[in-house]
């Protein structure tokens, strides 16, 4: 994890994010909800592979699963608005998993994303 840090907005403001690098992403359920032009929402339902990517989010929401142990921790919740922005933070893992994860107002900027399923309803 790099932190936070803001990006620019499409009205000429600014959001404050956290910013996660990840050497690889895999998300076996990726839901994306989007509202058409008419109103209607659709769920769409998608396997990700994403490799050397940036994630940017206002928060990030998951148990931590410890695999060596076999055991989760309750539902964690990491906003943005906690962590101080620009501050030279790299906290390096070698492997995280994180379920059910919910995010918000998600940003991702990746060379290749590679999908498996998808499907809408």
């Amino acid at each position: 994890m790099h932190g936070a840090t803001y990006l620019p907005t499409a009205g000429g403001g600014r959001i404050k994010v956290l910013w996660v690098h990840a050497a690889r992403i895999l998300a076996d359920d990726y839901r994306l909800r989007v509202t058409g032009p008419d109103g209607t929402d659709h769920l769409l339902h998608v396997q990700l592979d994403i490799r050397d990517v940036d994630v940017y989010a206002t928060y990030l929401q998951g148990a931590l699963e410890i695999p060596w142990l076999n055991v989760s921790t309750p539902r964690l919740c990491l906003g943005a608005d906690v962590v101080p922005a620009n501050l030279p933070l790299a906290v390096r893992l070698p492997s995280l998993t994180l379920r059910p994860v919910t995010a918000g107002q998600v940003l991702v900027d990746a060379a290749e994303v590679r999908y498996r399923l998808l499907g809408s309803h």
